[in-house]
């Protein structure tokens, strides 16, 4: 009897050890289980965390190339005036822009004056198509009136383009004390180059020739 009761002492001690095991296992699963599932959270998480600090870190970009500074004019602007032709219409300097401009200044009693007129009108038919030739009688200085200062001209066979500076504009602007006065200027108004006094055809040619190419006087 003492026997059987010992045998099912060790039978019932057998079992609960399985059973305690087997809990112990079940136990340690579980938790090695959740411990695995939260680092792989964790790892997903971080993962994610990094995905987004990737997609906010804005790529290099080039720098922008800065434009070049234009080059300033070194010559100054011309002094804009008025004036007008045979018929009175007036005009203005700034009127002419566009296009090189010659300016020459003279008077029909201006012995100098007359000199370079033939080499003038040369120039002013050759061109006409490159420059605007303005040539402006000082009309306060005549003793004759503009209609007769055209008929001078025509009779003599000038044909270029006759103003007429009958407010004094032009000589104040260009400080007018000695004829004839040859002004250059470059086709955004710029004065490129003045002189006093008669040139020849051939040294006004090569001063147009400078104005139309943009060189320097």
């Amino acid at each position: 009897m003492k026997s059987n009761t010992m045998s099912i002492l060790v039978l019932i001690v057998a079992i609960l050890v399985l059973i305690g095991g087997f809990s112990l296992f079940l136990w340690i699963r579980d938790e090695t289980g959740e411990e695995a599932q939260e680092n792989t959270i964790e790892e997903d998480e971080e993962e994610e965390e990094e995905e987004e600090e990737e997609e906010e870190t804005p790529e290099p970009t080039a720098a922008p190339t800065p434009e070049p500074e234009p080059t300033p004019n070194p010559y100054p602007l011309a002094t804009d005036f008025l004036f007008t032709d045979r018929s009175g219409n007036e005009y203005r300097l700034s009127d002419f822009y566009g296009k090189p401009i010659v300016i020459n200044f003279f008077a029909t009693w201006c012995g100098p004056c007359m000199n370079e007129m033939p080499g003038i009108n040369e120039l002013s038919l050759q061109h006409q198509d490159q420059v605007n030739f303005l040539i402006i009688n000082l009309t306060s200085s005549e003793s004759i009136s503009p209609e007769e200062v055209f008929t001078f001209l025509s009779n003599n066979g000038y044909s270029f383009p006759l103003y007429f500076d009958t407010l004094d504009q032009g000589t104040t602007a260009y400080n007018i004390d000695a004829i004839p006065l040859s002004v250059f200027i470059s086709e955004d108004g710029h004065v490129v180059g003045t002189n006093v006094g008669s040139l020849e055809k051939d040294q006004m040619q090569e001063l147009i020739e400078k104005l139309i190419n943009g060189q320097s006087f």
